[in-house]
């Protein structure tokens, strides 16, 4: 495996714990991770033999990565980045703010979904709330917990109340 790839997985690594010290992040340790996984990814791309046991180790960076999402997206705006910088589709960390969308939206109508049935439930005799449907809701739920960190998250707020009416 190149001495560059071991560099690059190194200042990648760097970069991560770099992020993952800072609360809340800057935009220039934002910045640093996605080009440090910019400069993985050129490497990789250029390779032709490759160490299993080093390429193990991205996995784990990028999930790491993926647990910072809700810091990323409260400090740095990434649509406005690609506007900028203009990285190729393939590379999915400048399109974190995307996937986070997604999750947030699927939780939302999770969430409306679960509230009319909870309505409906409540004025037939028998319920038609099934239990694979709650698992359903509360998996959207977790995987958006995921890239949550805390309350603080731009679009906590908007889930939060509709999820309290279901508690009352």
């Amino acid at each position: 495996m190149s001495d560059q790839l071991n560099e690059a997985l190194k200042g990648y690594e760097t970069a991560l714990n770099d992020l993952f010290a800072a609360n809340p992040p800057s935009p220039e340790q934002i910045i640093e991770v996605l080009m440090a996984r910019d400069a993985v990814q050129k490497i990789l791309s250029g390779e032709n033999q490759l160490e299993a046991a080093r390429l193990a180790v991205i996995p784990e960076l990028d999930e790491r990565l993926w647990e910072q999402v809700g810091a990323i997206v409260r400090v740095v705006d990434l649509a406005a980045w690609r506007a900028s910088f203009n990285p190729p589709t393939e590379a999915w960390w400048w399109f974190l703010d995307s996937e986070f969308e997604r999750l947030l939206e699927e939780y939302k109508t999770a969430l409306i979904n679960l509230e009319e049935k909870l309505r409906n439930s409540a004025e037939i005799a028998t319920p038609s709330l099934s239990v694979q449907f709650i698992l359903d809701v509360l998996t959207v739920r977790d995987a958006l917990e995921k890239q949550l960190k805390d309350k603080e998250t731009p679009g906590a707020s908007l889930v939060k109340p509709t999820f309290r009416t279901f508690i009352k």
